[in-house]
């Protein structure tokens, strides 16, 4: 069934001077079949609504052999972007197309996969979303970007993603098996794991990994943490540093940190756990017991000040390095002596 979604050009009307032939370039042969042949039957796989060959003047050879499929001529070859808009009179009279694709006719090389992932990616392009260099993105089969999706380069998609309204996803990311809602931001240089859910608003920063966990409405982590078997609230703030410790070596278990709270950098917490809404985790805490909401949880050794022992440390580890250097100095005059 042809596509009424897609119609096709076929760039023809050089001349071939620079192979010193009379024929028409694109007739010229490769492997028993001329370089137009090849391109025709390429673009034929894709079932477009039509296709229109541009040809020049004078090469009623090269109309037969694009035939059944329709000409125009160009009568003035006066560049690609004028040999295109030769064809617009035969394509509108075919009647409206979502999608164009201009080829050239003598690139025999170019293969019906090739021309087919590059009208499916204009489709990952005609929702709306904005890929700031699409040959360094890479989608799976089933990747889905919403209107107004920015994806930045170098980044990953692996099957099961699925990318909500306004979301950007920023360079060098790896998602997989993940949803990310509408206006949400990751990257750049994070990794999303199957089971991984970015609710509106969150933000999943730089070097933060997050596997089988939940980020509530405008939540953050937005440095070197992994978040997993986690669910984060809704305005919840992750620490840089903050790990959610899920695996004892035999089972894996779920932390819960609740609406507001906030986890100061380099904070472990030991599943099973639940910091309450509101609570504060001190930075450089483990965290093995239930944090209430709006309480202060702070688990780290008491810091103690030893006034002037540093200056004391110097001047003793001087006054060694003193000692050894007037023995190595002795040792060497004895054996010279």
């Amino acid at each position: 069934m042809k596509s009424q979604n897609l119609a096709c050009i076929v760039l023809a009307a050089g001349k071939g001077t620079r192979m010193k032939s009379g024929r028409p370039k694109v007739l010229h042969e490769v492997a028993g079949r001329s370089m137009l042949g090849h391109v025709l039957d390429s673009l034929e796989v894709l079932e477009p609504a039509r296709i229109v060959v541009v040809v020049g003047p004078d090469m009623e050879s090269l109309a037969e052999a694009a035939r059944p499929h329709s000409c125009v001529v160009q009568e003035q070859q006066l560049g690609t972007g004028h040999a295109v808009l030769a064809a617009r009179g035969a394509l509108e009279a075919g009647g409206a197309s979502d999608s164009l694709l201009v080829v050239f006719g003598d690139t025999p090389l170019i293969t019906a996969g090739t021309l087919k992932r590059l009208v499916a990616a204009r489709a990952a392009l005609a929702g709306g979303a904005t890929l700031v260099d699409p040959a360094a993105v890479w989608f799976s089969h089933d990747t889905e970007l919403a209107p107004g999706v920015v994806v930045e380069p170098n980044v990953v998609f692996a099957p099961g993603v699925t990318v909500g309204p306004g979301a950007r996803i920023r360079a060098f990311s790896h998602l997989e098996g993940a949803t990310v809602a509408e206006g949400a931001e990751v990257g750049p240089y994070a990794r999303l794991r199957p089971g991984a859910e970015l609710g509106a608003g969150a933000k999943v920063g730089n070097f933060v990994e997050v596997k089988n966990a939940k980020l509530g409405e405008g939540a953050k982590a937005n440095h070197l943490s992994y978040l997993g078997d986690a669910e984060v609230g809704a305005a919840a703030n992750v620490g840089a540093g903050t790990i959610t410790c899920n695996y004892d070596g035999f089972t894996k278990s779920r932390t819960e940190i609740g609406a507001g709270a906030f986890i100061g950098s380099n904070s472990a917490l030991v599943a099973p756990i639940k910091v309450g809404a509101g609570a504060v985790v001190g930075a450089g805490s483990t965290i093995t017991t239930d944090v209430p909401e709006d309480a202060v949880a702070v688990a780290r050794s008491e810091q103690r000040n030893r006034e002037g022992a540093a200056k004391r440390y110097r001047a003793l580890k001087q006054k060694g390095k003193k000692r050894e250097t007037g023995k190595a100095g002795k040792e060497t005059t004895s054996k010279d002596g």
